[in-house]
């Protein structure tokens, strides 16, 4: 099991390797609003609220993971580079509008590698 650095540090020192059974809990108030934020942290690191709210208070930092898988933005950029190829191609015949449609794919691929 990967363990976040806080958690790495909260566990070190422990014999016992197997997975402790958890007996105690706390009761934490939030208002709306901090809760509106920690719903919203813990979704963006796929993680349940109350595993984040856990690894945070030990000292980890969880990440937040891409809202897009990286198959999605590996497919764009076959489209985007299928499209440039069109574009280059409309450009060699002078077609109309092929300097837009040039715009249009750059502008694909600057979000492309935003999201990347």
């Amino acid at each position: 099991m990967k363990l976040t650095n806080g958690l790495a540090r909260a566990t070190q020192g422990m014999e016992n390797t197997a997975p402790q059974r958890r007996e105690y809990s706390k009761l934490i108030r939030f208002t709306s609003s901090e809760l509106e934020i920690v719903n919203d942290r813990a979704r963006a690191c796929s993680r349940p609220v109350a595993c984040y709210i856990r690894e945070v208070s030990l000292g980890g930092r969880p990440k937040a993971t891409a809202t897009l898988n990286s198959a999605v933005i590996r497919e764009l950029a076959r489209i985007a580079t299928r499209l440039r190829d069109l574009q280059r191609c409309a450009v060699d015949r002078a077609l109309p509008e092929a300097a837009e449609f040039g715009l249009a794919v750059g502008e694909l691929v600057d979000l492309i590698r935003r999201i990347d």
